[in-house]
């Protein structure tokens, strides 16, 4: 993993820490490992969530479909409610989570992200905590 990956977990984990909620990060996490786990596992104390980060300088981000349903995997199998979602910061914006089904579906074996629609598509930390 790039350091600029691991630098963007490490600020998301920060982030989540400083408004309640316990995190556990995983920096082995996506291609490194044979057993499936996200990048972030993280709880309000009521919910739980299972996140990929994502950062972008370029306005878009895609995510393959077999990364998805490792991480939906993760989290079926976790139990407890656990859902999950991609948390995704562009360039000067704050870190947006979406859920899976929020994610918009390419022609091709991806799913895409752009920085106009995270903001309609999306929910912050703060709508996270609702």
């Amino acid at each position: 993993m790039s350091s600029k990956g691991s630098d963007a977990e490490r600020e998301l984990a920060r982030i989540l820490w400083n408004k309640g909620f316990v995190v556990m990060r995983s920096p082995a996490s996506g291609s490194a490992r044979e057993d499936p786990q996200p990048d972030l596992l993280f709880s309000d104390g009521s919910n739980i969530f299972g996140a990929e980060c994502k950062r972008s300088s370029k306005g878009k981000v895609y995510i393959n479909r077999e990364e998805v349903a490792e991480l939906e995997a993760f989290c079926e199998r976790f139990g407890l409610g656990c859902e999950a979602l991609y948390a995704v910061r562009f360039n000067y914006r704050p870190w947006y989570f979406l859920r899976l089904g929020d994610l918009e579906e390419t022609e091709g074996l991806s799913f895409r992200v752009d920085e106009e629609s995270v903001t309609e598509r999306g929910t912050t930390v703060e709508g996270l905590m609702d």
